[in-house]
């Protein structure tokens, strides 16, 4: 591409080569490339690809456990979505925006910028936003309940187990595309683990095949990372231990 002066197909590559090391978990060769992919489609103009590297961005640097940068990207991504009219970036920086959140311990915004992300009704996103919103549901329903036994009178107002039985039919409907399609596994497997804690132990065998049958297409280090980052933020209103075998398969 730079041989023939081609800069979008240049740009693209550097950000593919981005997504890549981020994959890997090499967050700083990450950077790098899709740093120098952003300077090159702010150069010729090409604004879907600018705001979706910078939503790239932002998720490395939530890796990095940089949030403010994040946030920073964050914002410049839902700005260009806006600008655009595009619901994939603006779907994705609600996204990036509700996990920083939740990894912050801010329940409350990451359940309002999950049900932004919800309602751009982004196909490719939809598992993992309603997965993600169910995580935050669970540990708000559990907040609730931990003050409910303090003062009676409060009463929780989620329901967790409609947005799992949501997230899984999403990522039935992707797979149903692609067998192979493991960020849909990764989440079907994460709102099978949700509904383990909801309803019972009956989804635990089945969130412990879909985790294993995801790894067995894409256990890349940063991807699994993030997977079982997330695990985590569930497994903190797992007050018995009723998802510890889940997590021995989440990380094998």
């Amino acid at each position: 591409a730079r041989e023939i002066g081609d800069r979008s197909n240049e740009g693209n590559q550097l950000g593919n080569l981005g997504l890549c090391y981020s994959a890997l978990g090499q967050t700083s060769r990450a950077i790098e490339y899709l740093e120098q992919a952003l300077v090159i489609m702010r150069e010729i103009g090409d604004r879907q690809v600018e705001g979706i590297i910078v939503g790239n961005l932002a998720e490395v640097l939530v890796d990095e456990k940089r949030y403010s940068d994040a946030l920073r990207f964050v914002l410049e991504c839902s700005m260009i979505g806006n600008e655009i009219g595009s619901p994939l970036i603006n779907s994705d920086g609600d996204r990036h925006s509700s996990l920083i959140h939740l990894l912050q311990n801010d329940l409350s915004a990451a359940r309002t910028a999950a049900e932004t992300a919800r309602r751009h009704d982004v196909p490719q996103n939809n598992h993992y936003v309603l997965a993600l919103l169910g995580v935050i549901e669970v540990r708000l329903a559990h907040n609730a309940a931990n003050e409910h036994a303090e003062n009676p009178k409060r009463k929780s107002d989620f329901a967790p187990s409609e947005t799992f039985t949501a997230a899984v039919q999403q990522a039935e409907h992707m797979l149903a595309q692609s067998a192979q399609n493991y960020e849909a596994l990764y989440a079907k497997a994460l709102a099978l683990s949700g509904l383990a804690l909801c309803e019972g132990p009956q989804h635990i065998a089945a969130a412990i095949a879909a985790y294993r049958g995801a790894r067995a297409i894409n256990q890349d280090a940063g991807i699994v990372k993030r997977v079982l980052r997330l695990f985590e933020e569930l497994a903190k209103a797992d007050a018995h231990g009723v998802l510890n075998e889940v997590r021995a398969a989440a990380g094998e």
